[in-house]
């Protein structure tokens, strides 16, 4: 009898751990489903205002995304995580990323759907390259390829040219820092006649990046001839480079708004080579440069330009 009632403690307590995973495992796809109930109740409808939907996603981040976070390595919390990923994906949220990331860490070994588990390895890798770290959405990348070789076939050349485009741009930005020298600017000016930008050196020069067309950039003029003027004898230059594609239109245009610095365009708008080696992606765009030819200030606009003119001009 002491022998079978040992047997059988022995038994119960072997079982013990058993009960107790199943008992978790039950309490959290109770708690899962409290979850869902509680949001599909929130859910805005069709013609719901950009304030309600912000709201449903706000809680969509505290319930998902905190069970995602409290319930790692389950399959349950794998989905939490990658239903607010996927949500905020869609929104072009900015911490897309962020739960897509949780999403990973919380899906288990197995048990789970791996192309949807590829499908955040590539949301982290898209991410990454909008923060312009191509060494990480390229690690990020080849986890995809091990779950959806299918997928990751797809993307990959696709991520090669984007990838390239975004180191480029960052080369191009740090180039562009105040502090550096920028990128020679050499070619014909729009009356045939050459330009070299080096040969200003010793002078303040106002690089203006502009067109016709562009409102912001007209706005400015009238006091960026009133800077010009004043301080033009003392050593300032201005070389407008413009994104126009009509000669007759850019004539005009300097004519009417008594444009009396040199313009330079190729007449090809955005493709314009200059434009494109320094990675104009908007107009105006600025760059003010010191007399000794280095970026002091960029993006200037108003009366501040000729507050930097002129304590440049003084250095």
């Amino acid at each position: 009898m002491k022998h079978f009632c040992a047997m059988v403690c022995l038994a119960l307590f072997s079982a013990l751990p058993a009960f107790a995973g199943e008992a978790d495992e039950a309490a959290r796809k109770r708690d899962y489903e409290a979850i869902q109930k509680e949001m599909e109740a929130l859910r805005p409808g069709q013609d719901a205002g950009k304030e309600e939907i912000m709201t449903f996603v706000e809680a969509a981040k505290e319930k998902f995304g905190g069970f995602a976070q409290k319930y790692k390595k389950t399959a349950e919390g794998f989905e939490a995580g990658t239903m607010v990923a996927s949500m905020l994906s869609q929104l072009q949220h900015p911490e897309a990323v962020k739960y897509a990331e949780i999403a990973i860490e919380a899906a288990p070994p197995a048990g789970v759907d791996v192309k949807k588990v590829a499908m955040c390895w590539l949301l982290v890798s898209q991410g990454k390259l909008q923060a312009q770290d191509t060494e990480g959405a390229k690690a990020a990348l080849e986890k995809v390829k091990p779950l959806d070789q299918e997928m990751y076939d797809k993307i990959a050349p696709q991520f090669e040219e984007i990838a390239k485009r975004v180191k480029a741009q960052a080369e191009t930005a740090d180039r562009l820092k105040p502090g550096k020298e920028p990128f020679p600017i050499k070619g014909k000016d729009i009356d045939g006649k050459d330009f070299d930008l080096g040969d200003w050196k010793g002078k303040v020069v106002l690089i203006d990046f502009w067109a016709t067309w562009c409102g912001p950039c007209v706005g400015e003029m009238p006091e960026v001839l009133k800077t010009y003027t004043e301080y033009h004898d003392k050593g300032f230059e201005i070389i407008g480079i413009s994104l126009d594609q009509n000669e007759g239109q850019l004539r005009n245009g300097i004519e009417q708004l008594g444009i009396k610095w040199r313009t330079l365009s190729d007449y090809k708008g955005w493709k314009s080579d200059i434009p494109v080696q320094w990675g104009v992606t908007g107009i105006p765009a600025t760059y003010l440069l010191d007399k000794k030819g280095v970026i002091r200030h960029s993006g200037l606009r108003g009366a501040a330009v000729r507050e930097a003119v002129k304590k440049l001009l003084a250095e």
